[in-house]
């Protein structure tokens, strides 16, 4: 599933859009350098903590911390938000 995601840690900040997938109890982020998928980042749920759901008017996120980075998922109309969620609650 595409997502465009936010993350934040003590470098800065940032935003670029992922492919994510969920297997084994991690979250798998990927980012498209031309033809090639590159694994960006492996979040182990046991990591994940403070995870939030916001609702704006037009758009819905999910946040949480895994270590150190922040992290925010944007909802935009891909159903990411509650991809992960149900995910999370379910694992």
């Amino acid at each position: 599933m595409q997502a465009y995601v936010e993350v934040y840690d003590n470098m800065g900040t940032d935003y670029y859009y992922a492919e994510l997938t969920v297997q084994r109890q991690k979250v798998i982020l990927a980012r498209h350098q031309g033809l090639y998928k590159v694994k960006e980042k492996e979040l182990d749920f046991s990591n994940i903590h403070d995870l939030s759901v916001e609702q704006g008017d037009k758009q819905r996120q999910i946040k949480f911390f895994c270590g150190e980075e922040h992290f925010t998922f944007f909802d935009e109309g891909n159903g990411i938000v509650s991809y992960l969620y149900g995910a999370f609650l379910t694992a």
